[in-house]
């Protein structure tokens, strides 16, 4: 199985892709954990594209994230998969307050071994209004590329 997870940022992609992975016990990764480096920057493209193509060469995997416009032309062609977590906005805003809290109040380290800080929630930086900002963008693209030609060989879970 080659399973991709997409979905808005706080949607539960990680959470699902681990639990799919204890039971498979096949391996799961993380987009996230690949594009962001320390201090949030993003990691140039060609890395991050080779990064998944190498963990894609596998026989099976699991990968939870979006990047759609970055490399879903690499990943969706190898996936036999694709569930597509459709949470409503404000389920979104409540996980993203719930998880972040957390980790700012424990400091628990994010994609890239970042840390969260009251402070970035508080700035244009900030995921929950990024969620805001881009929820029926990106709804109306996930939407569109599940059923885009290139794609209809994937068994969409939706």
């Amino acid at each position: 199985m080659r399973i991709v997870i997409i979905g808005h940022s706080c949607s539960g992609k990680s959470t699902l892709a681990r639990s799919i992975s204890a039971v498979t016990d096949i391996p799961w990764y993380d987009l996230d954990a690949y594009y962001w480096t320390y201090g949030w920057q993003a990691r140039d493209r060609e890395t991050f594209r080779d990064d998944i193509d190498r963990i894609t060469s596998a026989q099976s995997w699991v990968i939870a994230g979006n990047y759609v416009m970055t490399i879903s032309d690499l990943l969706w062609p190898k996936a036999t998969i694709l569930i597509y977590l459709e949470v409503p906005i404000y389920r979104l805003l409540w996980n993203y307050v719930s998880r972040t809290s957390s980790r700012v109040y424990y400091n628990i380290p994010a994609a890239g071994g970042n840390n969260e800080t009251l402070l970035r929630q508080f700035s244009s930086r900030s995921l929950g209004l990024h969620i805001m900002r881009t929820y029926r963008q990106k709804r109306d693209a996930y939407r569109y590329y599940m059923y885009n030609p290139p794609y209809r060989h994937l068994r969409t879970v939706y």
